[in-house]
């Protein structure tokens, strides 16, 4: 370490090494119609109340699969369940209750949603027996494959690593200054009548394999000269930017309305993107303050390699195991920008503001039931999660969109939208010669035709190269079952009248 590092007070514990059982100690099962079935298909147990339940998933050390946990269809018993001692919920804003651990006469269990291994609808003896050779493969158990991501990561590590996570403050400013991924929306209903969607290949698997060293501690700067900021490996800054209205894609997207020319707009980003922002035109008025790294690493070139490697061979393995590969590779990123906290679960009757309603019935929005319990978010003890690295990675594929989308503006093309690790264009494909390919963080190239565009949906006739008709393929993250079947019908009726836009 350089005797000019900074080393916070409140640094976090050591994320690694660590200790954990290899194997698969807990058996996966699934339920169905209250009875639990082994991997092969074979009744093992039937179970009609929490506490037959609790008994024979920790009794029997199981790791059972089951639809929803927070489905009294499934589960009608299960406000009691959720208050047995012994049970421990894992909560999520965002999925409900992902998975449970049971502790019952001093052995363990585990409940867990099939939805979250990847597989649609109740669980059953091919969606078990897929995860069991997802466990086998990695030689190690985990209630996710984000979970499960770590773990491998952690393995590819010597064991006399040791990593702190980052301290408070830096934790606080990166996760205050984190944007998710770049979205560039199309113009409202548009219609053409080619266009070209490019994807990147496994992009946050490749953009990890050269982030901030996670070894040393960052450098703490204040007032920093431009010139020296940049002089870093990489940083993250908050920045006053001069803003500049120039021609083409900009380098960063502003929320909201667009700035006025030579505004003044503070901001974080990392050296990366301000050095793009620079470029494009931007001034920089004044850096206020930051984080620097006087090195990269490439600690998680083994981990992505070794992903890389079983989804290249995973060609004959079914799509369940080939999508919880690629949950594994995006959810490593989202579990270090995890927020310092936990959900605690707490009865209804004592709700303090600020607690949120855990919803019954998880996956059928049309039918959501309050329960008698809250989600109360408390301060994590001692959070280790890499954030400055999620962040970066995050960041990294950013940046990679936009100098992309540059490159086709700049060869005569025209940007529809982009989306995450997706560009829509057209026109621009010298650009792309040489870019397109099958390794990992090479392009995908995908012709469509009789495109319909919309915000961040996308939806055409991908184009056959033996001239038969194509397929239509909708592209429409975050909408309901209702509105892509409105979307579906609005893209009749502009096929039918090929009423083209551009």
């Amino acid at each position: 370490m350089d005797k000019n590092d900074v080393v916070h007070s409140g640094s976090s514990p050591v994320w690694h090494p660590w200790k954990d059982k290899n194997g698969v100690p807990l058996a996966p099962t699934f339920l169905h119609n209250h009875k639990i079935f082994s991997s092969d298909g074979k009744l093992l147990f039937q179970v009609n109340s929490h506490s037959e339940l609790c008994e024979t998933v920790a009794r029997n050390g199981l790791f059972l699969l089951c639809y929803d946990l927070l489905d009294t269809r499934e589960f009608p018993y299960l406000n009691e369940f959720l208050g047995t001692k012994g049970v421990t919920p894992f909560l999520s804003k965002t999925r409900g209750m992902p998975a449970a651990s049971i502790r019952f006469s001093k052995k363990n269990g585990l409940l867990v949603s099939s939805q979250g291994w990847c597989f649609e609808g109740p669980p059953d003896e091919i969606c078990t027996k897929n995860i069991l050779s997802i466990f086998k493969a990695f030689g190690y158990q985990a209630s996710t494959p984000a979970s499960l991501s770590e773990k491998l990561l952690k393995l590819s590590l010597p064991e006399d690593f040791k990593i702190h996570g980052p301290s408070k403050r830096v934790r606080e400013d990166v996760l205050a200054a984190h944007t998710g991924a770049r979205i560039d929306t199309a113009r409202s209903k548009i219609f053409l009548k080619n266009a070209y969607e490019y994807d990147k290949n496994k992009a946050y698997l490749f953009q990890s394999r050269l982030v901030p060293d996670p070894f040393s501690s960052p450098v703490c700067c204040q007032e920093t000269p431009l010139e020296e900021a940049l002089g870093y490996a990489t940083g993250l800054w908050k920045i006053r930017l001069i803003y500049r209205r120039m021609q083409g894609v900009e380098p960063i997207v502003w929320k909201g309305a667009r700035p006025v020319d030579g505004e003044i707009l503070e901001r974080w980003l990392w050296s990366e993107e301000l050095r793009d922002c620079l470029v494009y035109g931007y001034g920089c008025e004044r850096i206020l303050e930051g984080w620097a790294w006087r090195f990269l690493s490439d600690f998680m070139v083994h981990w992505s390699d070794f992903l890389w490697q079983l989804f290249s061979m995973s060609d004959e393995e079914p799509q369940q195991v080939k999508d919880i590969l690629k949950s594994m590779m995006v959810g490593l990123p989202g579990r270090f920008l995890r927020r310092p906290e936990k959900l605690m679960l707490v009865p209804f009757s004592e709700k303090k503001l600020g607690d949120i309603p855990l919803k019954l019935h998880w996956h059928a929005a049309e039918d959501h039931v309050i329960s008698d319990w809250l989600m109360r978010p408390i301060p994590e003890k001692n959070p280790t999660a890499l954030v400055h690295i999620g962040s970066y990675i995050v960041m990294k594929m950013r940046q990679e969109l936009y100098h992309t989308m540059a490159g086709i503006e700049a060869a005569g093309g025209t940007i529809i939208a982009s989306y995450a690790d997706s560009i829509t264009a057209v026109g621009g494909e010298r650009y792309m010669e040489g870019k397109i390919g099958k390794g990992l963080g090479m392009w995908k190239g995908k012709l469509f035709t009789d495109v319909y565009a919309e915000e961040n949906r996308l939806i055409g006739v991908v184009a056959d190269p033996y001239g038969w008709d194509g397929k239509i393929d909708v592209r429409a993250p975050g909408i309901t079952l209702d509105q892509r079947v409105g979307l579906l019908q609005q893209y009749s009726k502009l096929r039918s009248g090929h009423a083209y836009t551009m």
